[in-house]
């Protein structure tokens, strides 16, 4: 359970926006690695002499990594608390970087790809964590929306500066740096960050109690089962999943060769309207967010949103050729109208038991992980099949056919997304569970995170 601890002094308040900002920053860090991938398709196919559909696997392989850790992540961050946890974190995602940048084979490189989604996944989690430490109960929502704009504008870097940085210092020495940048911020994490303003280190306040610890395993197994269990959960983490496939496969890989065929432009000329869907995402959601406290039925705001993102996204497969100023309107109100995907996570926790609904939020976030992620890959196989006599180890090796053709699956997920919502339920009254052991029977109202 996250608390606020501690009295909130002047000089707590410092310490608590220094502690804020550095995780923050690691969670922006991690978000460009994801998509840093992106803007150097054309060397890694030469460099690793990879196909299409090698190059979409690999990129696929972060999400892996990340959705493994989404329900595991926060139980160890109960355990060993959020400084430890993110230094360990950010060692491993700024080593993995190092270690992509150097790789010599697709193995290595895959290896290193799921490391960095591996130690990405306790970025966002672990900075909430020590959000609800160190701030006001009533400065939470306002930091969590502040933690996500850091990622998504930190993610619009990748399609601005890096590229210019990538062709004046080369792919693999970028990596390097930002390894560099990566264990500085690891630095910073372990000297000045600590897991509340009572600064108790976590193993003194959670001592190690081997009945206590089967009974939380025990709870945490009966959660999982009631979750599985509970058609709403797949329901909304498939919705949410269908609303995110633009975003992972459009917005961070195949969006920019797509668009240097349709604007007939260079890389770093495609890379500024990519980087606005970021940065329409960091508006959107808030904004959504906000909009949907003050609505009676918040499905509306989905329905608007998906059916938007079908428009948008109908338009740039279906047009031949568009000016650069249309595309970045395009790609930035298409952020925006993205934005109520936040609103489905609201959903999963009123879905599920109070109680149960953080453990109902890693996995719905895992299945939002992995079925992007394998759509990436499909999309490569798709261009490769689509390509059969392609020789051209680049990212515009594809032709405009067979992106439009592959590209297909935006519309497509955003009408599935809204039969989706269809089947989910707006609860008001949140529901409850109980089990049974050896000794006594639990009621949802008992468990403790």
């Amino acid at each position: 359970m996250i608390r606020v601890r501690g009295k909130y002094t002047d000089n707590s308040k410092t310490a608590a926006l220094y502690i804020w900002i550095l995780a923050a920053s690691f969670y922006g860090y991690e978000f460009l690695l994801r998509v840093f991938p992106g803007i150097i398709q054309t060397e890694l196919m030469q460099a690793l002499d990879l196909d299409v559909s090698s190059l979409g696997l690999i990129f696929s392989i972060y999400y892996w990594g990340y959705a493994s850790m989404q329900i595991p992540g926060g139980v160890i961050l109960d355990k060993i608390g959020p400084r430890i946890t993110l230094t360990l974190a950010a060692l491993i995602c700024s080593s993995a970087i190092i270690i992509f940048g150097y790789a010599q084979n697709s193995v290595f490189t895959g290896i290193a790809r799921f490391l960095i989604g591996f130690g990405s996944a306790f970025a966002l989690i672990g900075t909430l964590k020590l959000i609800g430490e160190w701030f006001p109960l009533r400065m939470f929502a306002f930091y969590s929306g502040l933690t996500y704009a850091f990622g998504t504008v930190s993610a619009s870097l990748a399609g601005g500066p890096c590229i210019y940085i990538v062709d004046f210092i080369g792919w693999r020495q970028s990596c390097f740096l930002l390894g560099v940048i990566g264990l500085i911020n690891t630095f910073f994490l372990w000297f000045v960050v600590r897991n509340s303003p009572s600064n108790q280190p976590i193993y003194l306040t959670n001592k190690l109690d081997l009945n206590q610890d089967v009974e939380h395993l025990t709870q945490l197994r009966h959660k999982l089962k009631y979750i599985i269990w509970n058609p709403q959960s797949w329901i909304v983490g498939i919705c949410i999943a269908l609303m995110y496939i633009p975003v992972v496969c459009f917005g961070e890989i195949w969006g920019i060769p797509y668009l240097m065929k349709l604007c007939s432009c260079s890389k770093e000329q495609a890379g500024g309207p990519m980087a606005l869907i970021f940065i329409g995402i960091a508006i959107g959601a808030p904004l959504f967010g906000y909009i949907s406290a003050h609505v009676e039925n918040r499905k509306y705001l989905l329905y608007f949103g998906n059916t938007s993102v079908f428009f948008i996204m109908s338009t740039i497969i279906c047009v031949t050729e568009l000016p650069l100023s249309l595309i970045s309107f395009l790609m930035f109100i298409l952020g925006i109208f993205l934005g109520p995907i936040i609103i489905l996570f609201a959903f999963i926790k009123e879905n599920n038991p109070k109680l149960v609904s953080s453990t109902a939020v890693g996995f719905a976030n895992s299945i939002c992980m992995i079925i992007p992620g394998i759509f990436q890959y499909f999309i490569g196989v798709l261009l490769k099949l689509l390509n059969p006599s392609s020789i051209l180890k680049a990212e515009t090796a594809s032709s405009f056919f067979s992106f439009k053709v592959a590209f297909l699956i935006f519309p497509i997920s955003s009408i599935l997304a809204c039969l989706c919502l269809i089947f989910i339920k707006a609860n008001t009254t949140i529901p409850s569970f109980q089990y049974k052991n050896k000794r006594k029977i639990y009621h949802s109202n008992d468990l403790r995170y």
